[in-house]
């Protein structure tokens, strides 16, 4: 009961109301009765992590020279001429080179014009396609970008309704089927599911005839409080209803949407309400002080890994192409993310652009030999937490360490022949020591005064 109380115990009116009859056989359009409604303060402007960092800072030095900037470089910085934001320089030298952009994340100012904003704003600003623009920032899934990632208008769910489909799970024999399937087929604890707020409803799915069919359903709640939803670039309101005054606890969390999934058919799911905000599975679970958190590619398996190892653990919104940056601010507390995606050609394919999205500095990347998902290897049992603590950060583009040359290094010494550069003709014996010149390869030759130094080497400039 602890657990049900964790899932419940935030919400306004829930406690109350969960008492009165709920209808299973109702359809999505029921929770639409107390609808609170949101609107967007921001979209206009793409949300990008601080955490952000460029593969390769030469990227800007093309994009500036296609754009015909004149520019000089720093060690941390490029420096632009002329600012095109700026009004007129006049030719003036203390006009000139005010505008910075930094090398790791793309980070800009204008020193004269007060310009600012990130990589992304930068090339918006000069005309870059937005595609392209959404591609180099890891925004290019293929279900969503950034430009439709708060609609106008959205509506959350009623609590009350929401949270009572958990009831329904549990207490309801009608339902025992969906609770059995959930703790025997994916091994997961009535705890867990309570803490997470799992439910159980019947739905109907429109096939490929156009015929409908009723699913039984487990429902996924994605909860938010009224800051996390502001800082999601929305504001919640209810203006008909006397609870949402100015005066109730803004750390409260309200279901604002609920992913509805056949258990016997993963493929019939939906989300309700249809163009609703976007969330995340397991926020609600998700301590106040904590500064570490697992993202999961599916809902099964953020519950799998909260069970098996009792860290935080939350799932994408839609899979393993989803990962809104309306979502990205509320992940800017962690200082370490654990990304633990399907270890299928799909999973594996959005790990490098969810990677640019959270930051390569502070997301590891979980892999689990032997087991497709972080559920399987719950069923299969493994060690998560061993799994966990074996996950890497993506390896830096332009870094190269010692694992990456261990097999070259390796091939060299079994093959010297094969490695060997442009033989010596006139000093044969030298081949032995040197194995040739070889592109890329530097040879320092000392000695004393007088020693031949410069001999040798003229004569070698014969050979090569």
């Amino acid at each position: 009961m602890g657990s049900r109380r964790h899932c419940i115990g935030g919400l306004h009116a829930a406690t109350t109301l969960l008492s009165h009859a709920y209808s299973l056989a109702g359809t999505a359009s029921s929770f639409h009765s107390s609808a609170a409604v949101a609107s967007t303060v921001n979209n206009t402007k793409a949300f990008v992590s601080k955490y952000y960092e460029l593969d390769d800072h030469r990227a800007i030095d093309e994009f500036l020279r296609r754009k015909s900037l004149v520019l000089k470089e720093t060690s941390t910085h490029y420096v632009v001429r002329d600012c095109p934001f700026c009004h007129a320089t006049k030719g003036r030298a203390d006009n000139l080179f005010k505008l910075y952009i930094n090398k790791s994340n793309g980070v800009y100012i204008c020193h004269r014009c007060g310009a600012s904003g990130s990589w992304f704003t930068f090339k918006q600003n000069l005309g870059a396609s937005n595609d392209v623009v959404e591609a180099s920032m890891g925004y290019a899934d293929s279900h969503q970008s950034s430009r439709h990632d708060v609609p106008t208008a959205i509506s959350a769910l009623d609590n009350a309704k929401a949270i009572a489909l958990t009831r329904n799970l549990h207490d309801d024999a009608d339902c025992r089927h969906v609770l059995d399937y959930l703790t025997t087929t994916r091994g997961l604890d009535p705890d867990v599911l309570s803490k997470y707020c799992v439910g159980a409803i019947q739905q109907p799915f429109y096939g490929k005839d156009g015929e409908s069919e009723t699913k039984w359903c487990a429902t996924f709640p994605w909860m938010a409080r009224k800051v996390d939803i502001a800082a999601m670039g929305a504001e919640l309101a209810t203006p008909d209803d006397p609870a949402s005054s100015s005066g109730v606890d803004a750390n409260l969390f309200n279901v604002v949407r609920l992913k509805v999934r056949a258990i016997d058919d993963k493929s019939k799911q939906r989300l309700v309400p249809k163009g609703g905000s976007w969330g995340l599975f397991g926020w609600n679970t998700i301590p106040h002080d904590a500064n570490s958190v697992v993202v999961t590619e599916g809902e099964f398996d953020a519950m799998a890994v909260h069970q098996a190892t009792g860290r935080p653990a939350i799932s994408l919104p839609n899979g393993c192409r989803s990962l809104p940056p309306a979502v990205l601010p509320l992940l800017e507390r962690f200082s370490s993310i654990y990304l633990w995606m399907d270890s299928d050609v799909h999973g594996q394919e959005s790990v490098d652009k969810f990677v640019a999205k959270l930051g390569v500095a502070r997301t590891y990347v979980v892999r689990a030999s032997g087991a497709k998902d972080a559920n399987d290897a719950l069923l299969a049992k493994m060690d998560l937490n061993a799994i966990l603590d074996k996950a890497t950060l993506k390896p830096h583009a332009q870094i190269t360490t010692f694992d990456d040359l261990r097999a070259e290094v390796l091939d060299e010494m079994m093959n010297p022949l094969r490695a060997s550069g442009v033989q010596s003709r006139s000093i044969p014996a030298l081949n032995s020591y040197l194995k040739g010149f070889r592109s890329g390869e530097l040879t320092v030759v000392t000695g004393p005064t007088g020693c031949g130094k410069t001999t040798l080497l003229s004569q070698l400039s014969l050979d090569w």
